[in-house]
């Protein structure tokens, strides 16, 4: 098996995959982190900012059933996956909170919820570069991100939340470890 790290190339995104989701309007990436770094203890917050680089910003998408031999297989357009962050351990997720929809870090991805549904721009499988909306199963909501929607404790931290689609919920994958198909040929010479 084999690794690319922050490749600009166009690979298929599969399982397993540690990806960056970018946002195409604001040019933020998906991240979570913990409030209050001292406080460990604390759930992190689930947002979008931009440069310079987090720890937060790296996802892995997971199929939405729990199939471990889907592991690093590509995963296909109009697939369910679930997001997981290695960071903070949690999955993305969406509550319904006083009747609004709020995106929220979950411990499991056991339901709906946390289930996203790629709809890609065109093709068969999820590719880096390749334009993506997130859709909720449950709420049928997109991920999305909005510059006028800043933490208020924050200048570089703006909501990420679940709306109707709009140019807002348009992410691409730039970065991250790619899995690469191990069918590469050996060119060189056994001898010595």
């Amino acid at each position: 098996m084999f690794f690319l790290i922050f490749a600009s190339i166009c690979f298929e995104i599969k399982y397993s995959s540690s990806i960056q989701l970018k946002n195409q309007y604001t040019f933020t990436r998906l991240s979570t982190t913990v409030n209050n770094a001292a406080q460990a203890h604390l759930i992190p917050k689930i947002f979008a900012s931009g440069p310079p680089f987090e720890d937060g910003w790296n996802w892995i998408p997971e199929p939405s059933n729990s199939d471990s031999s889907m592991a690093r297989t590509s995963i296909k357009c109009g697939s369910n996956i679930s997001l997981f962050s290695s960071v903070s351990q949690y999955f993305l997720s969406i509550r319904k909170q006083e009747g609004e929809l709020e995106i929220f870090p979950s411990t499991s991805n056991d339901d709906s919820r946390s289930y996203w549904t790629v709809i890609c721009e065109k093709g068969e499988n999820w590719e880096n570069n390749l334009e993506i909306q997130l859709k909720n199963v449950k709420y049928e909501c997109y991920l999305s991100t909005f510059l006028s929607d800043l933490y208020e404790e924050t200048e570089n931290q703006f909501y990420a939340k679940c709306s109707p689609l709009s140019p807002n919920a348009v992410w691409v994958v730039n970065d991250g470890v790619f899995i690469l198909d191990s069918k590469v040929e050996n060119t060189h010479d056994e001898e010595l």
